[in-house]
């Protein structure tokens, strides 16, 4: 049997830099993924 459980944090910024609105900050805005998972696996092999 395998088990893992992980998170992964994403550090892109997905935010658009809208230049163009002069009220935008965009130190205001940040939007990342972020995921939690969990996986079981049975493994099969012979001796």
């Amino acid at each position: 049997m395998l088990f893992n459980i992980g998170f992964a944090m994403g550090f892109t910024n997905l935010q658009p830099d809208r230049t163009a609105d002069q009220n935008y900050e965009p130190k205001d805005h940040k939007y990342s993924n972020r995921t939690v998972f969990i996986t079981a696996a049975w493994l099969f092999g012979g001796e």
